[in-house]
């Protein structure tokens, strides 16, 4: 059980990514960069047949999720994500390093805005903060909301919808 629930997780995982990196795309080619297109579309087509494939492969498996399997799901995407999110940026070869790549894929994930670039003024849009970190920025917020709304969830704060801050855990 606990194999598929993981499996199931980096599957939506992998789809979600896929899908955000399709504005990347779309950035690079209204600025007629090619190659950045190319190294974009090719991860997300991988990403996405992927986890579309685990994701039909367990359509039909039933699982629950305990605490446990919580912080597990959590850490698994924010290992997942970061990693899937630094090869399209190791392709393209900008930046010039793997760990500044998975530097600004973990920075914009954090939502922290820092960077490893200095000038983005004669760099190529797409892989600039207009392309790739907005996607992986809203993708990382969208994933802190949710940490916090499983967090929420689980102690019993969610009362007919809304969240009960002050509610201690039971």
């Amino acid at each position: 059980m606990f194999p598929i629930v993981i499996l199931y997780t980096i599957g939506w995982i992998l789809t979600l990514l896929a899908s955000c990196m399709l504005l990347p795309v779309l950035f690079s080619l209204a600025s007629e960069d090619i190659n950045v297109a190319q190294s974009f579309l090719v991860v997300a087509l991988v990403l996405g047949f992927v986890g579309g494939a685990v994701l039909l492969a367990l359509k039909d498996q039933k699982f629950s999720i305990d605490r446990k399997m919580e912080l597990v799901i959590i850490c698994t995407i924010w290992f997942v994500a970061p990693v899937c999110a630094a090869l399209p940026l190791i392709l393209t070869g900008f930046p010039d390093t793997l760990n500044a790549a998975l530097f600004e894929a973990v920075s914009g994930f954090t939502t922290t805005g820092a960077t490893v670039f200095v000038d983005l003024a004669d760099r190529v849009v797409a892989i600039g903060d207009q392309g790739s970190r907005h996607p992986d920025m809203f993708f990382g917020d969208f994933g802190e909301r949710s940490e916090r709304a499983l967090e929420d969830q689980a102690r019993g704060a969610v009362i007919g919808g809304q969240v009960d801050r002050d509610r201690p855990a039971e």
